[in-house]
């Protein structure tokens, strides 16, 4: 599984800058949230809610992150084992 099969134009890049950009706390990050929220949904979001939906979204980028990775290592060690086994 890949960031682009989850998220379609989603890169390995773009997940670990989310990711890492949320472990910092940005600046405005919560406040930001905030508002993205409250316009999309109309409701109020509290701070608390903000932190928390920052925080799974960190989470979220890190594991797509991490299965990209894998999944490239897996597919390079398969490539060198066919390589090798064709020569």
């Amino acid at each position: 599984m890949t960031p682009e099969s989850v998220l379609p134009g989603l890169s390995q890049g773009s997940c670990l800058f989310w990711a890492r950009t949320v472990k910092r706390q940005q600046p405005g990050i919560i406040e930001h949230t905030i508002a993205f929220w409250e316009k999309r949904t109309g409701q109020e979001v509290c701070r608390e809610e903000a932190r928390q939906m920052v925080t799974n979204m960190a989470g979220f980028f890190s594991v797509l992150a991490e299965w990209d990775s894998r999944d490239r290592e897996e597919s390079s060690q398969r490539q060198e084992t066919e390589r090798m086994g064709n020569d």
